[in-house]
């Protein structure tokens, strides 16, 4: 039984970060930036820009009116350093949403009871959660090691090639969508904790002493056998 709430642990919170992955993926605010008018931040706000792995949008205000734009993040980044750095984010984070997957459906068939397959167990859940975990882990710190490439010097060298015509500076942060990627692995690993590490064993107590009764029986029956008849009616006379 021990078993069964383990699984069923490990598969409640392999679903949750299934589905915290997949909506981090699905957001445009992996990063949210100020645009500033001038090359230091404490200069008037003018606009916004926000992204997340594959669309994002920025907003810069003229004077008279704003101007709003969405973007494909891959052609937005110019340099081939930070691109690698997106799409590993992007690799990274769907190998984790797929194992996580897989620890959600080893979980569920063992909670319950659907299979009693070796491949199955308790092993191959904590693999597919360790996997996951680690996969999570290398997604967003590939994402932290692109936001520490100095996010505010790429922003505003990219956004100054669509407005050359004004000096920019942005102040950008991490948003919801990168934190629901660090909840999720967070979510992961609670997973792994909760991997069961011994072999399913639904007998009742009632069986498991029965079999063993039998097997004693068993053993002093095949034992007898091999004693002299005058030595077994002193053994059972004893």
């Amino acid at each position: 039984m021990r078993f069964r709430k383990w699984a069923f642990c490990s598969t409640v919170f392999s679903a949750v970060a299934v589905i915290l992955f997949s909506i981090s993926m699905g957001t445009e605010h992996w990063i949210d930036g100020i645009v500033y008018k001038g090359q230091n931040n404490d200069t008037a706000q003018i606009g916004f820009i926000n992204f997340g792995l594959f669309r994002g949008e920025y907003s810069i205000n003229f004077g008279l009116t704003d101007r709003q734009e969405s973007f494909a993040v891959p052609t937005f980044f110019k340099d081939q350093w930070n691109m690698g750095q997106l799409w590993g984010t992007v690799v990274m984070t769907g190998l984790a949403v797929l194992l996580a997957v897989g620890v959600a459906l080893f979980g569920a068939f063992n909670a319950l009871a659907l299979s009693r397959h070796k491949a199955n167990g308790p092993l191959m859940i904590m693999i597919l959660s360790l996997l996951s975990l680690l996969f999570g882990v290398v997604a967003f710190g590939i994402y932290v090691g692109l936001y520490h490439s100095d996010m505010d010097v790429i922003l505003s060298k990219d956004l100054i090639d669509e407005f050359d015509f004004l000096k920019l500076s942005t102040k950008a942060n991490f948003a919801y969508s990168f934190w629901l990627t660090v909840g999720a692995t967070a979510s992961i690993a609670v997973a792994l904790a909760f991997s069961p590490l011994e072999k399913s064993d639904d007998r009742s107590d009632i069986q498991k002493a029965y079999l063993t009764n039998v097997q004693a029986d068993t053993f002093l029956t095949r034992r007898n056998s091999r004693l002299p008849l005058e030595a077994r009616g002193n053994l059972m006379l004893y």
